[in-house]
């Protein structure tokens, strides 16, 4: 402290106890101590009020918002070029049934009568018949199915049961012996012709012709419609 300031808090002290003087009534008591008031202390240094709890006031936070903008654009185009043309064949599971077809080219069936016999049928009711004996022969690549043999007379009476005879199968290379049999007129000159028809083929019958004595090329009866190679 300096010398002006020193000078300065003497003052005050000295003014402050000059106003406290009062007239002693009394004797003063020598062990009495009179309590001076505390001097008042002056600084150069500016005094500041502290704020209480109640007078603070806090600015209030700055309020922050976020601003996010996008700035990537994207734009995806997908084009699909693919074409695919799907052709669907059903397919048949079912075994095929192979039907040849005789052409020009192949070798048809062969029909010959090999001879003919006359008896009498008296278990249809039927006087004299003719027995007709006729190979069928089939030398093509083909197999026949249901062929059947048809005889037919001139001077032919009633349907016989017989008149027509079938061979269920008959395959490439075969031969088969048939007995056919008509209803003819006794005693007279049977003139015959053979009718073919099968899944395959449908031969005609070939012109009436008298049909001759069958002989000793009849084929037995155990040979009868059994089909065998061609020798």
């Amino acid at each position: 402290m300096n010398h002006a300031q020193r000078l300065t808090v003497l003052i005050v002290l000295l003014a402050g106890g000059c106003g406290n003087f009062e007239p002693v009534t009394s004797a003063p008591n020598p062990f009495a101590i009179t309590p001076s008031r505390a001097p008042s202390i002056l600084s150069p240094t500016p005094l500041f009020a502290a704020p209480t709890a109640s007078s603070a006031t806090l600015p209030p936070p700055p309020s922050l918002t976020a601003s996010v903008t996008p700035d990537i654009t994207s734009t995806i185009s997908l084009t699909a070029e693919v074409s695919s043309t799907f052709t669907l064949t059903p397919t048949n599971t079912e075994t095929p049934v192979h039907t040849p077809t005789f052409t020009s080219t192949a070798q048809p069936p062969i029909l010959t009568v090999l001879g003919c016999d006359t008896g009498l049928d008296l278990s249809h009711g039927m006087g004299e018949v003719t027995n007709a004996y006729v190979l069928l022969v089939n030398p093509g690549r083909f197999e026949l199915t249901n062929a059947c043999l048809t005889l037919s007379a001139a001077d032919e009476g009633r349907a016989h049961p017989d008149k027509t005879i079938c061979a269920p199968w008959l395959q490439s290379g075969y031969q088969v012996a048939l007995r056919l049999t008509v209803d003819t007129t006794a005693n007279a000159v049977t003139l015959i012709q053979v009718a073919l028809v099968a899944d395959q083929v449908s031969q005609p019958a070939a012109s009436a012709t008298a049909c001759p004595a069958i002989g000793a090329n009849k084929p037995a009866d155990a040979s009868l419609n059994v089909p065998v190679p061609i020798p």
